[in-house]
């Protein structure tokens, strides 16, 4: 994992990518639970390009390791 800051950049952008930071906007401003594979779904019609499953699901994990997110089984 590249952890180089960008230093141009303002606020989120320093520090998270922009499929990340679509991520955690739909999280926070959802009032439901969302799959993973909701969220990439979601995260996909909102990005210009396309990023895989795999690199949501980490980006998921890592930032429930981090106390940024919480993790609910259902």
């Amino acid at each position: 994992m590249d952890l180089t800051l960008d230093l141009t950049e303002t606020g989120f952008e320093m520090f998270f990518r922009p499929y990340q930071i679509i991520t955690l906007d739909l999280l926070w401003s959802s009032d439901e639970y969302l799959s993973s594979r909701e969220v990439w779904e979601k995260v996909n019609e909102k990005l210009t390009g396309r990023i895989s499953r795999a690199s949501i699901i980490n980006f998921l994990n890592a930032s429930v390791e981090n106390d940024l997110l919480e993790f609910t089984e259902t």
